[in-house]
């Protein structure tokens, strides 16, 4: 599923700091604990990051590219595209992440 994990490179970081101090004021010690969580990763195209019924672990922040929602029919099973993510964003499903619930959507490269 993923091309590679690696710690967070700096200009990412720096990417992810601009956007979080949009909201608050973020303190030196904060930014160093945070530093130290992050991973950094790449998908392949169209690779399924979510599926239905899993459960979110982690919450992604998307620095390039595009990410889609998917949601099925429940009568016809098939996909459709409800929801684009767009760089800056982070990515998490409701309910999902934060209630730690099983998904009822996927998410897509």
């Amino acid at each position: 599923m993923s091309e590679l994990i690696k710690p967070i490179s700096d200009g990412a970081f720096e990417q992810l700091i601009k956007v979080l101090e949009t909201m608050m004021v973020l303190s030196f010690q904060f930014k160093l604990a945070l530093r130290s969580v992050l991973y950094e990763c790449s998908y392949n195209r169209d690779a399924r990051i979510l599926n239905f019924g899993e459960t979110q672990q982690v919450a992604w922040f998307l620095f390039s590219g595009l990410l889609r929602e998917l949601r099925m029919n429940k009568a016809t099973l098939k996909e459709k595209t409800t929801w684009y993510w767009l760089p800056d964003s982070f990515v998490y499903t409701d309910p999902g992440f934060f209630s730690q619930e099983p998904s009822v959507r996927a998410i897509v490269t």
